[in-house]
């Protein structure tokens, strides 16, 4: 056995199987990193803080990875918070981004920022600890916890008021308790 056959290996191992037509154009499987056109989506959230999210555009099915000229796709990157071992013997884990306004693409999830070669199991993801509601499930190492990274591919263009989880939110507020001095762009207030 040669070493490029044992690196070869070693990195299918770590990276896992995955399906192109799922990412965005120009996405490169890396040990413990995904890159989407050179850009690297653990540098993304080391800068950026999470959740974050990268678009550009999708993939024409079934051509290896030809860009389509009209449609888009997005990944997420959300830091998860905490786990907890479910009644069904799942896990669950609690992440800071709200997955139920983007059309996330589950079966593609995986960790980024350490390599894991640990069997998967089925992992709800939720927004909140105190979310109690059915979660999107993913399948995901048994060894996820709090501080990993997920990268979730997406079907079109996501923006990050729909995945970031606000507690000012104008919809999960009564109206006694919302803020009516502030403006109508609370997220402008963020900078960035």
């Amino acid at each position: 056995m040669s070493i490029l056959h044992t690196v070869t290996w070693l990195r299918h191992r770590y990276t896992g199987p995955w399906s192109r037509d799922a990412w965005p154009e120009a996405t490169v499987m890396e040990a413990g990193d995904v890159r989407i056109s050179t850009i690297s989506l653990l540098g993304v959230a080391a800068s950026h803080g999470t959740p974050c999210v990268r678009n550009a555009a999708a993939v024409v099915p079934g051509t290896g990875g030809a860009p389509s000229p009209s449609q888009f796709a997005s990944v997420v990157v959300t830091r998860v918070l905490a786990v907890e071992t479910l009644p069904d013997d799942s896990l669950g884990a609690w992440v800071d981004a709200d997955l139920d306004r983007c059309s996330p693409l589950l079966s593609e999830a995986r960790i980024i920022g350490r390599p894991s070669i640990e069997a998967t199991l089925p992992v709800q993801l939720r927004p909140s600890i105190t979310t109690a509601a059915e979660a999107p499930v993913a399948a995901l190492p048994i060894d996820l916890h709090p501080g990993d990274l997920i990268a979730v591919p997406c079907r079109g263009a996501t923006s990050l008021r729909d995945i970031r989880p606000s507690s000012r939110h104008r919809s999960r507020l009564s109206d006694d308790r919302i803020d009516h001095d502030r403006d109508e762009f609370p997220l402008g207030h963020c900078g960035r």
